[in-house]
Formats: C-alpha cells, structure tokens, sequence
C-alpha cells in the first residue's frame, strides 16, 4: 500500500520487517529491489540532459557514481530474490545487466545462467 501510495521509503520499511520475519522471503527482496532501481530514471534523465562542458562533464561523472551506487545497493536484495526462485529469469537478467554496468566479472556468470534457463548454449 505504501509503495502504490508513492511512500517508498515506509514500503521499504515495510518490506525489511518482512524479511526480518521470513529471511528468503523472495517478493519482499523483488519489491525492494524494484523500488530502489525506480529511482535510476531521475539519475539517468539528469545525466542525459547535460551538455559538453567541462562542469557537465564532472556532473555526469558524479551522477554515475551515484547510478552505480544505486546498483550495488540493489544487489543484494537480487542475490536474495535469486536464492529464493533460482529460475527466475528476469532477476537474472536484472543482475547480469547490473553486473555488465558496474563491470563486475559476476556478468559472465549470470549471461551463461541466463543463456541456460532460456535454454540457449
């Protein structure tokens, strides 16, 4: 209810005590993750609007640090969501986009995991 009410801070809130019940609670982590990957497109939108200056440049160095940030901050609840369902192939592609973002080696892993469930080579 918080979440569709636009409070996301109090529906991650809520979420955390859920998990702090049931630890492998998978929709909990989903959710989070989710409602913390929402805030990517601001980052993003900011990001493209900058021009070619040089204190554009700084900003935009900035504002990937923060995106990047964002993304590790996600990716344990992913981990978990993972743990819970191994088949789910959209958390999967999830990481694996994440991983390839932050250059992470765990990329390659999560592509040939990918791969398998959606029964490629």
């Amino acid at each position: 209810s918080a979440s569709k009410l636009d409070n996301n801070e109090q529906a991650i809130e809520y979420y955390k005590k859920a998990l702090e019940l049931k630890p492998d609670y998978g929709a909990a982590q989903l959710n989070i993750a989710s409602i913390i990957l929402s805030g990517e497109s601001a980052i993003v939108e900011k990001m493209n609007a900058l021009g070619t200056s040089s204190s554009d440049y700084k900003k935009y160095d900035a504002l990937k640090l923060k995106r990047e940030e964002l993304y590790k901050s996600v990716i344990p609840y992913l981990d978990g969501a993972l743990k819970s369902n191994p088949d789910n192939v959209e958390v999967v592609r999830t990481l694996m986009n994440i991983y390839y973002q932050i250059d992470d080696p765990r990329a390659e892993e999560m592509n040939n995991k990918l791969k398998a469930l959606e029964g490629g080579n």
